[in-house]
């Protein structure tokens, strides 16, 4: 019995130590104004500067919620600027001169109290680069997001890494032999304004992405839902969907396309004559191919209601191969 009224008792304080700091937030720190906050806690609030001189081999950033900004200069210096206006947030900022390895750490020590402004604060990491690491490459770029935003022409590298649990990359540039990209949520446009790429892996949680002038040997997409479209496409391309549309449009028809969908429309682009071999696998929707006359505006339609095998358009040894349970898929000439 006297066990039973001690775990009654914690349970009362706790409940009384939860309710004041509800109340405290309630009619007093969620009535006040974002510069009140920070000038109650300006001695704990963060502005860093960093410089470094050497060699850059690889950046890495993980950031738990922090608006992270690439930028160039025409100095030979590493300048990382932190600003924060939560006082529960810390930034570890270090350049291993040996290595060459800048890497950046934001982190939380999940203070109790602190978590009713979290609404209303905000950090930014801005990562200022020599112009030579736009165009010349580094091993490795590695950027973690638990939230916020991705903004910048990334530095060009042989593997880039992209791990969002939610946020988004809004119209950033990327030069990578090789991407890895998982994402959460988040949308997301990327151009990548490099060569063709060796391999790209992207998977998504939610959200819609648009990926442009995305020429790579391989790809492989994976979405559970949103819209995924891919311009400029090159190579063999694997698609697995559950639910979205999806639009590949080529910039060169030189590999083969699988698409796997649970539900949405699929639209595949093919330049100039194209030729393939057709696997159609459907339980509900339609199957459309629009094939170019020769020397003429024409289109020939021609629609499959069912599941088929054949082959439409000019000799190729290309295969496009469909297997969706509803949805409609459009094969057309680039628009």
């Amino acid at each position: 019995m006297r066990k039973v009224l001690v775990i009654i008792g914690v349970l009362f304080i706790l409940t009384g130590i939860v309710g004041g700091a509800v109340t405290i937030g309630s009619n007093g720190a969620f009535a006040m104004s974002y510069e009140e906050i920070r000038e109650l806690y300006k001695d704990e609030l963060k502005d860093e500067h960093k410089e470094f001189t050497g060699v850059l081999t690889s950046t890495k950033i993980n950031a738990t919620s922090a608006e992270v900004k690439i930028e160039y200069s025409v100095t030979d210096k590493i300048t990382v600027d932190y600003k924060s206006s939560h006082p529960n947030m810390m930034c570890s900022i270090n350049f291993n001169e040996k290595t060459g390895e800048l890497k950046i750490e934001e982190t939380s020590r999940h203070a109790f109290f602190f978590m009713f402004w979290i609404n209303i604060s905000k950090s930014e990491i801005t990562v200022t680069l020599p112009d030579v690491y736009k165009n010349d490459g580094i091993e490795l770029v590695d950027v973690y997001l638990t939230s916020g935003d991705l903004k910048g022409d990334l530095p060009k590298c042989e593997n880039l890494k992209l791990n969002f649990t939610s946020g988004k990359a809004d119209n950033i540039t990327i030069d990578c032999e090789k991407a890895d990209m998982h994402f959460t949520s988040g949308n997301l446009s990327i151009t990548n304004r490099g060569d063709e790429m060796n391999r790209v892996n992207f998977s998504a949680t939610s959200g819609d992405a648009k990926l442009y002038n995305f020429c790579a040997e391989e790809s492989l997409f994976e979405m559970t839902s949103g819209n995924l479209y891919v311009d400029g496409a090159t190579g063999d391309i694997s698609v697995d969907k559950t639910s979205g549309d999806t639009t590949i449009k080529y910039a060169d028809f030189d590999g083969d396309i699988y698409i796997e969908s649970t539900s949405g429309d699929s639209t595949i682009m093919l330049p100039g004559d194209f030729g393939f071999d057709l696997e159609l696998d459907r339980t509900s929707g339609r199957c459309e191919v629009q094939l170019p006359i020769e020397d003429s505006d024409k289109i020939t339609r021609i629609t499959f209601d069912d599941d088929t095998k054949t082959h439409l358009g000019t000799e190729s040894g290309n295969e496009i191969k469909i297997d969706i349970t509803s949805g409609d898929v459009l094969i057309c000439p680039v628009k």
